[in-house]
């Protein structure tokens, strides 16, 4: 799987937001300032366009797993639904719910179609 450089990026800044968000802080309540520059960072570099289907790929699942936990954590429920929602649409365009796709020779290494399941399966859990 091919990885571009802005999803890249964009992941990147997901994983410090959530770090962020796990940090001991010695007031209670304060807002994460650090956290939100990072998922600012991360959303503006998102390229997805739910018109167009050519740029719909695993990595851009995986942000969009990471974008959900975040928003879950900040308690923007609402905001994280939406988006597990259409990673799950996304999964079924990209037919990651039929084990004949994991055939395919997209996924033809091992590695490739163990994420692939990995991602989807974390899709369906975050959807519940």
């Amino acid at each position: 799987m091919r990885l571009e450089e802005g999803t890249a990026v964009a992941i990147l800044n997901l994983v410090l937001a959530l770090g962020c968000q796990y940090q001991s802080r010695k007031e209670p309540g304060l807002p994460h300032t650090e956290a939100e520059v990072f998922f600012d960072r991360a959303h503006a570099l998102i390229k997805f366009d739910p018109v167009e289907t050519s740029n719909v790929s695993v990595p851009l699942l995986q942000l969009m797993l990471l974008m959900t936990q975040y928003l879950m954590g900040t308690g923007n429920t609402h905001k994280s639904w939406g988006i597990i929602g259409m990673a799950v649409r996304c999964c079924h365009q990209l037919g990651l719910h039929r084990n004949a796709t994991y055939n395919e020779t997209a996924l033809h290494n091992p590695l490739d179609r163990n994420l692939a399941k990995r991602v989807y399966h974390g899709c369906l859990m975050l959807e519940r």
